[in-house]
C-alpha cells in the first residue's frame, strides 16, 4: 500500500499549519514553489518538508512532474 503524499505551495500561514498536521500524521509533505518564495520559508517549515521542487511557473514544461 502506498502512503499518501501532500503537495503544496507553502507560502501562506495556513500552508505551514497544513504541513505541520500532515507531518504529525507521518505523511510526507513536499512543496512545489519558485526560488523567490522558497527563500521565505521558515526553518520549521523546511524541517517539516520531505522534499521541495523549485521551479519557474512561467515555464509550464519545467513545472510538470511525471
Amino acid at each position: 500500500m502506498t502512503q499518501p503524499v501532500m503537495l503544496l505551495e507553502a507560502a501562506g500561514p495556513e500552508s505551514e499549519q497544513l504541513a505541520r498536521a500532515a507531518a504529525a500524521s507521518r505523511h510526507p509533505v513536499h512543496a512545489i514553489t519558485d526560488a523567490a518564495t522558497v527563500s521565505t520559508y521558515s526553518g520549521e517549515l523546511r524541517q517539516l518538508l520531505a522534499g521541495c521542487l523549485v521551479t519557474d511557473f512561467a515555464q509550464p514544461g519545467q513545472a510538470l512532474v511525471t
